[in-house]
């Protein structure tokens, strides 16, 4: 149950932790379904971001293990696993405090290229698990899914009336008015996705939020998605998940002691050899 709970809310753990190597998934989460038809596209999206993220956690939550060997522990950088998921989420540099592309060992220009795949690729899961976990908890949405063609028509025919570009430029100017500009775009993006893109002639989701966004300050999902108030929450909301599961998995952890472990620690993660 608690498993389940997890994977509702939150797709995006047991997408990272499926993205770990085979021998090493199956020997510290033995009882981890299978992912979702949906999942495994979301994985598709960003294999690269998930492989290394989900290394990156569980060398994590290991190096904080009082059940793994000092030695072994002192092997690997802290510092780094729990700095790749601030740089993968960081497009530019910080004006003031740390950046976390140099606080993980890179460079923007000598590793621009990586880092810029990383990055995309973290949005792209990011927001794939977003729109998944909407579509799971939010029930009330389920029946304009089942007629996707024709409620995509009506919504976008209304939030592009000149009655809601008027209020629009008021509502917008509350704090309030952010929450429903991107619950307007979600909707409307779950709409056109599950319609498989056909919504007759309908405008499509760029060109409805484009008005709005024209009568207010507010930026697209795609142009803010990943400024800092959206890295805590994140931060905030993957981590326990995160946690939670490897602790239901592995509550006595004695698969720590083990040879696979040391290997694993070593070959991939571990200093001197980066991921």
């Amino acid at each position: 149950m608690v498993l389940f709970l997890l994977v509702v809310l939150d797709p995006l753990p047991q997408i990272l932790i499926s993205s770990i190597p085979e021998e090493a998934r199956k020997n510290f989460f033995p009882d981890l379904p299978a992912l979702s038809d949906a999942e495994v596209e979301i994985k598709n999206l960003g294999p690269d971001y998930c492989y290394r993220s989900g290394v990156h956690f569980l060398l994590g939550v290991l190096q904080k293990s009082e059940k793994v060997d000092a030695a072994l522990r002192n092997r690997i950088n802290l510092v780094k696993c729990e700095s790749f998921q601030s740089m993968c989420m960081s497009s530019v540099k910080p004006d003031v405090g740390n950046d976390p592309v140099t606080d993980y060992g890179w460079s923007r220009e000598t590793n621009k290229a990586d880092l810029e795949k990383l990055q995309k690729q973290q949005r792209d899961v990011a927001l794939g698990c977003y729109k998944l976990g909407y579509r799971r908890t939010v029930s009330a949405f389920q029946p304009f899914l089942a007629n996707a063609k024709e409620w995509y028509g009506l919504l976008a025919t209304h939030l592009t009336s000149d009655e809601v570009a008027t209020s629009w430029k008021i509502e917008s100017c509350y704090e309030s008015g952010n929450a429903k500009f991107y619950s307007y775009q979600l909707k409307l993006t779950l709409l056109h996705d599950a319609a498989k893109g056909d919504v007759g002639d309908a405008p499509d989701v760029q060109t409805v939020m484009s008005k709005l966004q024209s009568a207010s300050s507010v930026s697209l999902l795609e142009q803010v998605g990943w400024d800092d108030t959206t890295k805590e929450h994140l931060r905030k909301v993957s981590q326990p998940f995160l946690e939670l599961s490897f602790l239901f998995f592995h509550a006595d952890g004695c698969i720590c002691q083990s040879i696979l472990l040391r290997t694993f620690v070593i070959e991939v993660l571990c200093e001197p050899r980066s991921v």
